[in-house]
């Protein structure tokens, strides 16, 4: 219970349940959406997930990468990848099923995961970091 009385403890623990709500959410969500909306096989479905989790994984390490070398704080970088995945996220329910290809759909899913996949990464890291530090 000490750790809750920690400074800083109780902010990056509601932005880890939002990202992570969001990410989570959009796991589950993605395959459905692409079958009924865009009547995506198993095999488009799968190469979208990969495409998700690909983006995910550059996306944690470069947008961590980027904040170390500006020597900023992580939480303004977080906030601008959280905006530019919820816009990725805008752009995803507004594509046209009938001109939109799976080159175009993979690409936007692959920066919906670099940015809120990414921004999940980094504040699990940041969490046990400085909670190591502190404890």
């Amino acid at each position: 219970m000490d750790a809750v009385c920690l400074p800083g403890v109780m902010e990056c623990s509601l932005s880890y349940f939002g990202i992570k709500f969001s990410y989570i959410g959009i796991g589950y969500w993605l395959p459905f959406y692409l079958s009924s909306n865009f009547g995506a096989t198993y095999y488009a479905i799968s190469a979208s997930i990969t495409s998700f989790e690909v983006g995910t994984m550059t996306g944690g390490f470069l947008i961590s990468m980027t904040t170390d070398c500006f020597g900023a704080r992580r939480f303004p970088f977080i906030f601008v990848a959280v905006v530019c995945g919820a816009f990725c996220n805008y752009l995803l329910t507004m594509l046209n099923p009938d001109t939109v290809t799976q080159s175009t759909l993979s690409i936007l899913i692959f920066f919906n995961g670099f940015f809120v996949g990414g921004a999940s990464n980094i504040i699990s890291s940041i969490m046990c970091a400085d909670l190591g530090k502190r404890a």
